[in-house]
C-alpha cells in the first residue's frame, strides 16, 4: 500500500504517549532506546510517566514527539508500507526529512535535541506569545496584524478556518481584538513559552544552521513538502540553511495539503501524538484520506490493511 506520512509538531504531546507502542512493537522499543542512548535524556520516562508540565517544555516536547513519530514510521515501513511522500508541521518537518532519508535516525535525534534546546532558549530570551484566530479569512487576519501597533504576524496557516498569530503580547492582543471586530468567531490565546515561527526565533535558526554546517545530509528518497512554500523541497537544497529558516518562518499547512492533493497524494497517515493534522486535513480537502496513527492499535489496524 502506497501512502504519504504526515508528522505533528509541538503541542501534540500528552503524558503516556507511545507507551503501548514501546511495549508491543520491538522496533518501536529500539527507536525509544536509541533516543535515550543518543541524547542522554530519559525519553521513555518523560513520554510514558512524565507530567504534562514536563512534556510541555520545548526541548522535551520536541524530542518526545519526534521519537513517537519515528517509532510509528519505522514499524509501518517494516510492516510493508510504501511511502510516496512526506510532510510535517513545524517540528514535524524534521520527522518528514528523516523519513525521506535526508539524515539517519541517530542524526535526527541529535538534530531535534539541538533544535528544541535552541528554540527553548530563544523563547526564554525573547518572550512573545501566540493566539489562534478562528472563523476569519487569512488575508483579513494578515490585514488586522498589519494595522496593529507593535510586532505581530500570521505564522501558522492551520486550516481555512484557523490561523495562528504571534509576536509581542500587546500586539497579539490588539490584533486579536481587530480580528473579532472583523468577524472572527473566536480568538484563543495559546499556552506557549514564546512566539514560534517569528523573527524572535532568528537567533535559534542561525545557531542551528551554523551547528549543522558540517552535517552530512543525503539526497531525499521521496518528496518532502515544506512548511516554507507548501511545495516539495528542491533537489540539492541546502538543508542546514533551510532548517534554520524554517524555525522563524510561517507554517503554510493549508498550501502543503492542497499541493499534495494536487500532486495525487490522496492517502496519508498522521504518525505521532494527537489528531490535529487529521482534523485539519479534512477541513482543507475532502480528497485526502488521513489515517490517525498514535497508538499500537491504530498501527495494527492499518498494518492489517496492507
Amino acid at each position: 500500500m502506497s501512502i504519504s506520512l504526515l508528522f505533528p509538531g509541538q503541542g501534540a504531546q500528552y503524558p503516556g504517549m507511545g507507551k503501548d507502542l514501546y511495549e508491543q512493537f520491538s522496533l518501536a522499543k529500539e527507536v525509544y532506546t536509541m533516543a535515550g542512548d543518543i541524547t542522554g535524556k530519559d525519553v521513555c520516562g518523560m513520554s510514558f510517566t512524565g507530567t504534562a508540565e514536563q512534556l510541555a517544555q520545548t526541548e522535551n516536547a520536541q524530542l518526545c514527539i519526534f521519537t513517537h513519530s519515528m517509532a510509528i514510521a519505522t514499524v509501518l515501513r517494516a510492516g510493508g508500507a510504501e511511502v510516496e511522500a512526506a510532510a510535517g508541521f513545524s517540528l514535524g518537518e524534521c520527522s518528514a526529512l528523516c523519513a525521506a532519508g535526508a539524515f539517519s535516525l541517530e542524526q535526527g535525534f541529535q538534530l531535534v535535541a539541538l533544535r528544541g534546546q535552541l528554540m527553548g532558549q530563544a523563547a526564554a530570551d525573547n518572550g512573545g506569545t501566540m493566539a489562534a484566530v478562528m472563523g476569519l479569512a487569512p488575508d483579513q487576519i494578515e490585514a488586522c496584524c498589519a494595522e496593529s501597533d507593535g510586532y505581530v504576524e500570521a505564522v501558522n496557516y492551520n486550516s481555512p478556518a484557523q490561523t495562528v498569530i504571534a509576536g509581542d503580547p500587546a500586539a497579539v492582543q490588539a490584533a486579536g481584538e481587530r480580528c473579532l471586530a472583523a468577524g472572527a468567531s473566536r480568538v484563543v490565546p495559546l499556552a506557549v513559552s514564546g512566539a514560534f515561527h517569528t523573527r524572535y526565533m532568528q537567533p535559534a535558526g542561525e545557531a542551528l544552521t551554523a551547528q549543522l554546517a558540517g552535517m552530512a545530509f543525503s539526497p531525499l528518497q521521496l518528496p518532502v513538502y515544506t512548511n516554507l512554500t507548501g511545495r516539495p523541497l528542491e533537489s540539492g537544497c541546502d538543508l542546514a540553511a533551510h532548517l534554520g529558516r524554517q524555525m522563524c518562518s510561517p507554517v503554510r499547512w493549508v498550501d502543503t495539503v492542497l499541493n499534495m492533493v494536487a500532486d495525487g497524494h490522496l492517502k496519508a497517515a498522521e504518525c505521532g501524538p494527537g489528531k490535529v493534522l487529521t482534523g485539519n486535513g479534512r477541513r482543507i480537502s475532502r480528497e485526502m484520506k488521513v489515517h490517525n496513527l498514535q497508538t499500537a492499535d491504530d498501527v495494527k489496524k492499518i498494518l492489517d490493511s496492507f
